[in-house]
């Protein structure tokens, strides 16, 4: 699949998900949150380890570049609730060294999405209005 009918397909997804999230997580969510700030410590640095993309693609019937890119919109998502909640920092496990025997391909699409994240972060707003 070229990365124009990927890119589209992506922003499908976040949109029909975003929309979904919207109607019925929202509850949910704020339910979270309340308990979460009523025990009243939060952690100072988040580890996040990016893992099962491929498997949410499998189960999920779409093609592993599909789960990857949904994982970096799910990280997107983490890391702006760690925001909200004042969480200072956060470290992203993206890669291990042993996933370098992956498809050429796959770890490609990988390392794009890594440098096009990155790139993003480093002039989002959010980032600098936070001292991030």
């Amino acid at each position: 699949m070229s990365s124009e009918p990927l890119k589209v397909a992506v922003q499908t997804i976040q949109k029909t998900r975003n929309a979904t999230r919207g109607a019925l997580l929202w509850g949910y969510e704020q339910r979270l949150l309340r308990e979460v700030r009523a025990h009243g410590h939060l952690p100072r640095h988040l580890g996040l380890i990016l893992d099962g993309n491929r498997r949410f693609a499998r189960a999920s019937g779409l093609q592993r570049e599909m789960g990857h890119s949904i994982g970096a919109d799910k990280a997107h998502e983490v890391l702006q609730w760690c925001l909200e909640l004042g969480i200072p920092a956060a470290t992203i496990w993206v890669l291990s060294t042993d996933n370098k025997s992956r498809d050429p391909a796959e770890l490609a699409h990988i390392l794009g999405l890594l440098e096009k994240e990155a790139r993003s972060l480093a002039t989002d707003p959010r980032i600098h209005a936070n001292r991030v």
